[in-house]
């Protein structure tokens, strides 16, 4: 026993020094060459080596905030690695390829540097798709799955296309009735003389199943108070109809949307099958139908970073059918910087009031329907004091699954408005015409002008009134990866507006006075999210923005603000404060005589064409921190012929992310590389703060 004890431990000191005396070098760099097609960052999460991360990552790490480890060259991980790299890029059609590797060992600083050699040889063209199985099968499903099978001669073969081709059919046999069906391995023929695949796919559809019944299984506090026949009806699977996975998950997105439930579940009962039908079952945990809820305030409404707080009612089921009444106020703080750095800085910020209903189906038809009344009272700095109140109904329509656009909502607006400037506003800015217009310049017979002005012609008449109507739409077609955090595909917005045809024809019915103007507002957008890196923690991206406001009766300065085009802030131009960069006053083109009417009508801030863009690139460092770099360009103007190169904005900056459960909490740092208004260069700028804005956001920009 002894013995063996002593072996025991001589084996186990042999191999303590054999562990602790071998070197550790820490893996540096890791370099792939000839990679032309498949992007470095793709092949870096391939395989099991991975670069040490940075000194400061390694700090912080040690202290236990965020960061990560050293890491350190593995020989046995290599071996794997060039096995791991040619299976990848076998994967995606390459079945020549070769790989070597090498590995450069600084003995002295204890570093390693680990170098792989690949030769891609040319990728293999998909050549033809061909499925069996699936005989009997009704029209319109053979017809999307020949469109599913449908490549062109530029397809290149990969595993993903293969297998988002075999999940498009499955995907239509299960919307279809055939819920039991289910996809065998495919055969794939290559043949690397010509670089061609070949590949037939099978399937076993099953049989073709119809729902026998729909059964409501309710649980919670709230189940006594919410009918089965209701949440059938939310639902919207009929008896009789053939099984559809698809509409099962649409139906549960139905339910959710009413809030009624804590939690819901729309499927089917396998065990309970006879005679080709099969029953529905809809799991619902009802939770309360009385809530307040208090909410702390961080958005980017108005297109800067409003930070407030809230409180609203909510009873659900309102009188039936899943309607929903809601009962809120808000109130915000807008100027955050400048509430904390000066210690006289007025309050600038907004107080809300609304009072809202809305239910998930309308004649029957899953249309989401919202009326809302409302209240706003806003404060801007040395501008303005606004009230706003209206009504506004909308329906959300549900489109179809295969459907381009991805959401289309109508609605209709309402819109009591009052402004009332700020007497030093209007005293600055008629003091700026004078000036201009060299009809005076000794400043002291300015100011007695300016203030006779004020005094005499506008007799205290500082407010602007207006009641508006608008017919809208808004149509958006988001064909991006993630909706929280794109990194490819694109996304398509479009908004028309048609403002006051409502309220012209209600006054030659009723024989009124009508003294706005009619106009037609249009603003399209889009985003692209190209694959550069190839990554979905790292996105590269462009926004582009162009919208105009088309007056057809009337003056088209007497558009309310609220209706107005605005440029700069964290959403937009980043080197400028929000709502910042507006069409400066057209002195040039007033007369003595009419002044008094146009001041009144456009020293309001907004323009009525506005162009806008950015381009952003957005990486991860570590874990939940980010960062980015951008370049914002655009601005506003009054008419799309006053639009010229020279008259774009240009920022640029960086920024850091933190990716939160929740939320994105964004910090971007902006600065005027080119300002319209003020030309001279960044570096004649007398102190950083000319050039240099500073926002927090919440999200991503675009």
């Amino acid at each position: 026993m002894h013995k063996y004890f002593l072996l025991f431990i001589i084996l186990f000191i042999i191999n303590s020094n054999l562990i602790f005396s071998q070197e550790q070098y820490e893996l540096v760099e890791i370099n792939f060459d000839g990679n032309s097609s498949i992007a470095t960052s793709e092949l870096l999460d391939v395989i099991y080596s991975q670069e040490s991360s940075s000194g400061f990552s390694q700090f912080m790490y040690s202290l236990g905030v965020f960061g990560s480890p050293a890491e350190y060259f593995e020989s046995q991980f290599v071996e794997t690695d060039l096995k791991k790299i040619v299976e990848y890029y076998r994967a995606n059609g390459f079945f020549k390829t070769s790989v070597d590797a090498e590995v450069n060992i600084d003995t002295t600083n204890k570093e390693a540097v680990l170098s792989f050699y690949i030769n891609e040889h040319e990728q293999s063209r998909l050549n033809s798709v061909m499925y069996r199985g699936l005989d009997n099968i009704p029209f319109e499903v053979e017809e999307d799955i020949s469109e599913a099978i449908d490549i062109d001669s530029t397809t290149t073969f990969s595993e993903n296309t293969i297998r988002g081709i075999n999940q498009r059919i499955l995907t239509s046999l299960h919307d279809n009735g055939y819920m039991l069906a289910y996809a065998e391995k495919p055969i794939i023929v290559i043949d690397t003389f010509v670089n061609i695949v070949d590949v037939q796919l099978a399937f076993v559809k099953g049989n073709r199943y119809k729902i026998s019944d729909v059964i409501v299984d309710k649980s919670g506090e709230g189940k006594n108070f919410v009918a089965d026949d209701l949440i059938i009806e939310i639902t919207d699977v009929d008896t009789g109809s053939y099984y559809s996975r698809g509409e099962f998950e649409r139906a549960q997105v139905r339910l959710y949307r009413t809030e009624l439930f804590k939690s819901v579940l729309v499927t089917s009962n396998l065990k309970d099958t006879s005679n080709n039908q099969v029953p529905l079952i809809i799991s619902a945990d009802i939770g309360l139908l009385n809530e307040l809820s208090p909410e702390i305030i961080v958005n980017n409404e108005d297109n800067t970073l409003n930070v407030g707080l809230s409180l609203a009612y909510i009873r659900k089921n309102f009188f039936g059918d899943a309607r929903k009444l809601k009962i809120g106020g808000s109130i915000a703080l807008q100027n955050v910087e400048d509430f904390f750095k000066k210690i006289n800085s007025p309050v600038i910020g907004y107080m809300d009031a609304r009072i809202g209903i809305d239910q998930p189906f309308l004649f029957d038809k899953p249309i989401f329907t919202k009326l809302e009344t409302y209240l706003t009272a806003q404060r801007r700095k040395l501008e303005y004091n606004s009230i706003i109140y209206g009504a506004k109904f909308s329906l959300n329509f549900e489109l179809a699954r295969w459907a381009y656009l991805t959401s289309l909502i109508t609605y209709y607006n309402l819109e009591h408005s009052k402004y009332y400037y700020e007497p030093n506003y209007i005293f600055n800015t008629y003091k700026d015409y004078l000036l201009k217009t060299n009809i005076e310049t000794d400043e002291t017979k300015i100011d007695s002008i300016a203030n006779h002005f004020i005094n005499e012609s506008l007799q205290g008449n500082y407010s602007a009134v207006n009641t508006n109507s608008v017919i809208g739409v808004n149509i958006v077609a988001n064909k991006t990866n993630n909706i929280i955090f794109p990194s490819r595909g694109y996304s398509l917005s479009l908004v028309a507006e048609e403002g006051n045809l409502v309220s012209y024809l209600a006054s030659k019915i009723g024989s009124y006075n009508f003294k706005n103007p009619l106009f037609f507002k249009v603003i399209l957008s889009t985003t692209l999210f190209p694959s550069i890196y190839y990554s979905n923690v790292s996105s590269f991206g462009l926004k582009f923005k162009i919208g105009n406001i088309f007056t057809y009766y009337g003056n088209k300065f007497d558009i309310p603000l609220s209706q107005r085009f605005y440029t700069g802030g964290n959403n937009s131009v980043r080197g400028w404060r929000t709502r910042e960069l507006v069409p400066p006053l057209d002195f040039a083109s007033f007369s003595g005589q009419d002044f008094t009417n146009v001041l009144l009508r456009n020293i309001t801030p907004g323009g009525f064409f506005i162009l806008e863009g950015s381009i952003e690139t957005r990486n991860r460092i570590w874990d939940n921190f980010g960062s980015a770099i951008f370049l914002d360009y655009g601005n506003t103007w009054n008419n799309i012929t006053e639009v010229r190169l020279d008259g774009i904005a240009i920022a640029a900056g960086f920024g850091f992310r933190f990716y939160l459960d929740f939320i994105i909490a964004r910090f971007d740092f902006g600065f005027k590389i080119y300002d319209p208004q003020d030309t001279r260069s960044f570096f004649d700028k007398r102190t950083l703060h000319e050039p240099f804005q500073f926002h927090l956001g919440i999200g991503e920009a675009f």
